[in-house]
């Protein structure tokens, strides 16, 4: 069998296969002219997606399994940081709840830094994510459950995203990544609900190639 060499891979939820996502090159981390995958499906609970793009634009063996995750949203440009990855996100469809999980199967041998974004224009949808790997669980991060997340016009480690260094991937080992909903909430109506589970994006990149990245975002209408 042809052994894959580790590669960063950027995904983009909250953008309708089989369209495009807006997004290129760097968020938190990343390097100029990187490429995004979206991967979402209106309707669907239990979906695969498959031909994906390296962050170089080469083909990706990794194939991304999205459970629980039929309902696409936006945050309509009232994040901080003006990017189309955070200004959309996948939730359970018709507002149905529980937890969510994206999977990564068939991801190349090696070490890996996580980052995944997370977070709506209301503090109570923040992104609770877990990371296992095999069987191994390397813990559980949200991203704030505060305005800063909001109003913060650069990516803040614990504020948008959340990062979980050095994952450990071996042969035919899957990463699973559990989306948890957020906090209690009640509307003007006095309904009372618990915000969605919700993720906008990721980066999966091999630990040796991570390089912090300042200043870099552009507005969405570059």
């Amino acid at each position: 069998p042809t052994v894959f060499s580790p590669h960063a891979l950027n995904i983009d939820f909250g953008v309708w296969r089989p369209g495009l996502s807006r997004k290129t090159g760097p968020a938190a981390a990343g390097n100029e002219g990187d490429s995004w995958n979206a991967v979402g499906v209106p309707w669907i609970d239990d979906h695969i997606e498959f031909n994906l793009r390296s962050a170089r634009g080469e083909w990706s063996p990794v194939e991304v399994r999205l459970i629980n995750l039929g309902g696409g949203w936006g945050n309509s440009g009232g994040m901080g940081v003006k990017d189309p990855m955070l200004d959309g996100f996948n939730y359970p469809q018709n507002n149905q709840g529980g937890n969510s999980q994206v999977s990564l199967h068939q991801v190349p041998a090696g070490r890996y830094n996580l980052y995944i974004y997370g977070h709506g224009t209301n503090p109570v949808y923040y992104g609770d994510y877990t990371v296992i790997v095999g069987n191994r669980s390397y813990g559980r991060k949200a991203t704030s459950r505060e305005m800063d997340a909001v109003e913060n016009t650069e990516w803040v480690e614990g504020s948008q995203y959340v990062k979980f260094t050095d994952l450990q991937v071996a042969l035919q080992e899957d990463i699973h990544i559990i989306v948890q909903p957020g906090e209690w909430a009640t509307d003007h109506s006095g309904r009372s609900f618990a915000a969605d589970a919700m993720i906008c994006g990721l980066q999966l990149i091999p630990a040796q190639d991570d390089r912090p990245v300042y200043n870099h975002y552009r507005p969405m209408n570059e």
